[in-house]
């Protein structure tokens, strides 16, 4: 009869699925969005702004998945022992709800790329519609611009854990720090590490600077870079225009090798007053304020 529950989190692919699927099965669709310590708070709030403006009726699943042990060891595996956990829980609840079947968002790029969470979602006959239609991230994206959803350009936001190289145990904390690179326009690259005044400053306003194990001033490869997979790139600059500023954002975006930092793929590259952060001084506290937005 076409009673579905779909996994909803706000982003492109889900949206889209989400209002498809209303309006081919009406009000035989509900919406589930699990909420736990690796997910963005942001995503949650988005989520549910779209489930009300679908007019779908919405469920919220909270799962600590850092009491999973095997979870917080971080191996490779770390994503599919999340989607077990996460799809299973789901499945349960669609079962007590006597629906068909769950949908999920992946789509037809999701198969070529390193994705050992699909291994669950197949395990547990988890349905991918777009997957099965063929539907690639891009098709997704113009079929939404097209039907006006404004997450048709929204950038990608992998989960919290992805901060955490594997191997290197999951705390709550580390979730909550962002890697930060702070970077120049230049191509020899020099960044501030371990006894500098800016790596204080990174770590004050709660980020990871990706070079705080180097000491001083570090000259440091892109190679470096694209390895640490910073989430938030700051570019300290003087005084320039609004069109310099996006031209140092597109020079940046095109270096050789950082196509898939992270940083660059969610567009999080922010230029920033140099003189905040070079000089001790009262402009000190706005240049601490200026990091933690």
């Amino acid at each position: 009869n076409g009673k579905c529950l779909i996994a909803y989190s706000g982003g492109v692919d889900s949206t889209f699925l989400l209002k498809v699927a209303r309006e081919e099965l009406g009000n035989k669709v509900i919406a589930v969005t699990v909420k736990s310590e690796i997910h963005h708070l942001s995503e949650i709030t988005i989520a549910k702004k779209m489930v009300q403006k679908f007019k779908v009726k919405h469920l919220f699943m909270d799962i600590d998945i850092l009491s999973n042990k095997e979870f917080i060891n971080n191996p490779k595996e770390r994503c599919y022992i999340c989607k077990k956990e996460i799809f299973s829980r789901i499945s349960e609840i669609a079962k007590e709800l006597n629906l068909n079947f769950v949908a999920d968002g992946s789509n037809y790029d999701d198969l070529s790329d390193y994705r050992p969470g699909m291994k669950a979602v197949r395990e547990l006959k988890i349905r991918s519609p777009l997957q099965e239609a063929f539907l690639t991230k891009d098709d997704i994206r113009l079929l939404s611009k097209e039907m006006d959803l404004p997450t048709w350009n929204k950038p990608s936001n992998s989960c919290l854990a992805t901060r955490i190289p594997y191997g290197d145990k999951i705390t709550l904390e580390k979730l909550k720090r962002p890697k930060i690179f702070i970077g120049g326009i230049y191509e020899t690259i020099w960044t501030p590490g371990e006894g500098t005044l800016f790596n204080e400053l990174i770590t004050l306003a709660g980020g990871r600077n990706i070079a705080a194990s180097l000491p001083g001033w570090a000259k440091i490869s892109p190679e470096f870079v694209a390895k640490e997979e910073p989430e938030i790139i700051i570019i300290p600059i003087g005084a320039m225009g609004q069109a310099d500023e996006s031209n140092i954002k597109e020079n940046i975006s095109k270096r050789a090798g950082w196509s898939n930092v992270p940083a660059i793929k969610s567009g999080k590259i922010f230029v920033v007053n140099e003189d905040l952060f070079y000089r001790a001084g009262p402009r000190l506290i706005d240049g601490l304020e200026k990091l933690y937005e």
